[in-house]
């Protein structure tokens, strides 16, 4: 069970809400003596949760009956059996809380229905200090007030298209809870003492789930716990608050004093107000909050374009659809793909339009939009995929003769860029995977006794670039800020270059952020600014008892943690990202992000000169308007989107590994197979080995993801080791899946195939795959089973031939030699690595 199969209660509208006896269970539990069995207060904690924390479309009842049904058949196998009743009580509840949810869904859909236009529904989550009878001030009053002045103005202007319901919470450890739970919520509203807990438990808390959500440890449990030991709560709440949901808009309500310890976090602050004030202003403030994320410049502007009478004396005949409608033969393009497509198709700059070489209006204000979701300093659009955006960077950033170093197994497009660029690249090995037929990561001491290698020749001057795809193909992914400040320590003005091709939908999700490129130059760049730099530095060096790094050997630097000189670094970060891989875009929308502190003076001619090289005169228009679309989709709700695309992949795990026929013949694989054991120490301590062979959930997903491990598994990727079937990876894909079953995929290995969910990964398509899999499984048991003797000896010679034969990886980066240039002739190899 996840997040998703969660509810939390909110407070009712009527103000007594606490001091109802309904709240307060007093019935005997199943255990006699009088008191209130803990079966019953979860029953009755869930079945009194109000809807209001989750909504109807993420919540997984069947989830939460199958995880009772689990435990109840545990206690029947312990014998203890007085139980029993409880549990089947609960299930009844459940299940009545099922019918009562399909008939206020049902309502709700009659009611918008009625409603002219189309609406918006989110949520708003009001933080207050507890209600009592002695402490009744307007307090209590801020969530009422603000229903109020919504259903008026609902009432005066039917056509409103945002609406909002509020969720009030009376704790800070609820209200982080909340944020969690909920993805629906884009506006928090704190007032300030509030409590970090309630003194007292209440019959309408979150009890007992707090195991299923993820990220509680890293947003919940450590920020309650600073609070505890002395922490300012209102600040650190709000900052845990935009660590989770960084999307999400935070309001405050205080007094003057209360605003005064809200300094540190100004900048993470939408706006102030007073009690005393009329709230009309913070309602307002909500909206255009909400209204913000919803803008999408360019496909705004296209619309309009489109919609007026425009008569075209320039290029493109299709223009309008006129060529097509004046056609006797072709106006079946019509039919199909509908008259808009052909009414936005222009060359036009201008009429509201815009000129993506050079953009001053409306595509200007969708790349800073982009910037502002994905956490960048600039964002530029590309229309010709990210092979093009991964060339246009490295001519921008590099310079003849400079040396840049580069994942062997980097898409192909880098080498190319490489050429263009007349850079010289240094090949550095991922670790391989040879009983897979695939390779992982480059590992940290490979790329640090690179570096070290080219001090040791004096020749690090040269190198300019760090180039790395995070995360693979199948799922690898880097502790990117880690590499960056060990790098730095060594170059201090090093340039990375992070492919995130397939890693756009992390910027979503509070725990897969932590991973990705424009997070952890972020987080470098605010260490920096608190002094925590200077800190840790001095720490190194006195550990390793010398007063500069320079006077340190070389094998004691490439063994060691290492930190960056804060008084040289500098943070220079690029990502490129396609966007039409995993989020809301047509194909070969990409895009790239910066993070580059000499950005402006260093690189922003060249990157013009670059961009201006591989952009088209001509670009798209309808992929420059999914990429605005796909961003505004992100914000509004791509915590939600991720966190499905999360458990879709865990449900295919768990579907698989746990039907016996399928596992017969199909493996999927696990961190423990795809990473080599030293690289996940961290999380080897956490986790026994026996957690990492069986399923990912959501305890080891929070605990890996946020250790100090080189790499980590990506959960949305899920390899299927076809090895035992006597299947290679191609044949599988193609004769099995797509054939027979119209299942598409695309990497294959000698002996695996790989599945990726996606933010429009349905549970239903899940359960489709499952049966797929095991149609296959199946008809492999009856093949070998109507086999003859030599029939079995041929099927296990195919399996050995996958499973045991293991052939090298190829070797694949040779250039010309007029394109090559040694590396030099210290460079030590690290050791090759095996899982």
């Amino acid at each position: 069970m996840t997040s998703s199969a969660l509810s939390l209660t909110s407070t009712t509208n009527d103000e007594d809400a606490y001091h109802n006896p309904h709240y307060h269970h007093s019935g005997s539990g199943a255990g006699g003596g009088g008191g209130e069995h803990p079966w019953l207060r979860k029953a009755d904690t869930f079945t009194q949760a109000d809807e209001d924390l989750v909504s109807s479309e993420t919540t997984y009842v069947a989830m939460l009956r199958e995880e009772l049904w689990q435990a109840l058949s545990a206690h029947v196998a312990m014998n203890r059996k007085e139980k029993i009743d409880a549990g089947l009580n609960c299930l009844e509840q459940v299940r009545q809380k099922k019918l009562r949810q399909q008939e206020e869904e049902t309502q709700r859909k009659s009611f918008r229905g009625s409603m002219q236009g189309r609406h918006h529904y989110f949520y708003v989550l009001v933080v207050v200090p507890p209600y009592t009878f002695r402490n009744s001030d307007h307090r209590v009053n801020l969530a009422a007030e603000l229903r109020r002045i919504a259903s008026k103005e609902q009432s005066i202007d039917s056509s409103t298209t945002l609406v909002y319901r509020i969720v009030e919470v009376d704790s800070v450890r609820r209200a982080l809870l909340a944020t969690i739970v909920n993805p629906d919520i884009l506006a928090v509203v704190i007032q300030d003492n509030v409590p970090i807990e309630h003194s007292q438990a209440s019959s309408h808390a979150l009890v007992g789930f707090e195991g299923f959500v993820r990220g509680i440890e890293m947003f919940v449990d450590s920020p309650v716990a600073k609070m505890r030991a002395g922490a300012p709560v209102l600040p650190a709440l709000i900052r845990s608050i935009s660590q989770c949901r960084a999307n999400v808009d935070i309001f405050c309500v205080c007094t003057a004093m209360g605003l005064g310890t809200l300094e540190p976090v100004s900048h993470l602050i939408k706006r102030a107000f007073f009690p005393n004030d009329d709230h009309s202003d913070l309602h307002e403030a909500i909206l255009a909050g909400v209204r913000s994320k919803m803008r999408c410049p360019f496909f705004e502007a296209l619309k309009r374009y489109a919609e007026r009478p425009i008569g075209v004396f320039h290029a493109l005949a299709i223009s309008r659809g006129n060529s097509v409608r004046r056609s006797k033969w072709i106006q079946g393009l019509i039919d199909f793909y509908g008259v808009n497509l052909f009414k936005a198709e222009s060359s036009a700059t201008c009429g509201g339009l815009d000129s993506l070489l050079d953009p001053h209006g409306s595509l200007l204000d969708a790349q800073n939009l982009a910037a502002r979701a994905y956490d960048a300093s600039y964002a530029f659009f590309v229309t010709n995929g990210t092979s093009t955006s991964n060339k246009i960077v490295l001519q921008a950033v590099l310079r003849p003769g400079e040396v840049v170093l580069v994942d062997r197994d980097c898409h192909k497009s880098h080498h190319y860029g490489f050429v263009l660029a007349g850079s010289s690249p240094c090949y550095l090995d991922a670790y391989p995977l040879h009983r897979f037929s695939m390779y992982g990561g480059v590992p940290l001491q490979e790329i640090k006794k690179t570096l070290l290698a080219y001090k040791a020749a004096q020749r690090l001057h040269e190198v300019k670039l760090l180039v790395l795809t995070n995360c693979t193909f199948d799922g690898i992914v880097y502790n990117v800020k880690r590499v960056i400040e060990e790098c730095l320590a060594i170059k201090p003005d090093l340039v990375f270059l992070f492919d995130e091709a397939w890693f756009s939908y992390a910027t979503f999700h509070p725990i897969l952020k932590k991973r990705t490129a424009m997070n952890a130059a972020n987080e470098i760049r605010r260490w920096l600014m608190e002094g925590k730099y200077h800190r840790l530095y001095q720490e190194l060096l006195d550990v390793l008892g010398v007063e500069d790094l320079h006077s340190v050997d070389l094998p004691t630097l490439a063994n060691t943690r290492l930190y960056p000189d804060p008084r040289k670094m500098r943070v220079r970060v690029y990502a490129t990202h396609s966007i039409h891989k995993s989020l809301t875009s047509l194909r070969q929308g990409s895009m790239i992000l910066v993070n580059d502190d000499l950005f402006e003076s260093h690189v922003h001619t060249s990157f013009k000169e670059a961009y201006y090289t591989h952009m088209s005169t001509s670009p798209n228009y309808q992929i420059l308007a999914t990429i605005d679309v796909g961003r505004s989709q992100m914000e509004l709700e791509g915590y939600g989107l991720v966190e499905r695309q999360i458990e879709a992949a865990f449900f295919i795990r768990r579907l698989l590994i746990r039907d016996h026929l399928i596992r017969k013949y199909f493996t999927v694989l696990s961190p423990r197979d795809m990473i080599p054991s030293m690289m996940r120490h961290h999380s080897r301590e956490i986790l026994s080995e026996e957690a990492f062979q069986c399923e990912m959930n959501v305890q080891t997903l929070e605990q890996v993801w946020l250790s100090d491990d080189e790499f980590v598994l990506d959960p949305t990727r899920i390899t299927l080791f076809t090895g035992l079937s006597g299947l290679d990876g191609e044949t599988f894909k193609v004769k099995w899946l797509m054939d027979k079953y119209g299942i598409q995929i695309n990497k294959t290995s000698r002996n695996s195939v790989l599945f990726m969910t996606n933010i429009g990964t349905t549970r239903s398509s899940c359960i489709f795959l499952k049966a797929c899999i095991r149609s296959c499984a199946q008809e492999l048991e009856m093949h070998r089973l109507m086999s003859s003797a030599r029939e079995l000896e041929e099927i296990n010679d195919s399996i050995r031939a996958l499973v045991e034969d293991c052939p090298d990886l190829p070797n694949f980066s040779f250039f010309h030699p007029a394109f090559r240039k040694q590396t030099p002739s210290s460079l030590l190899r690290p050791p090759s690595s095996s899982p």
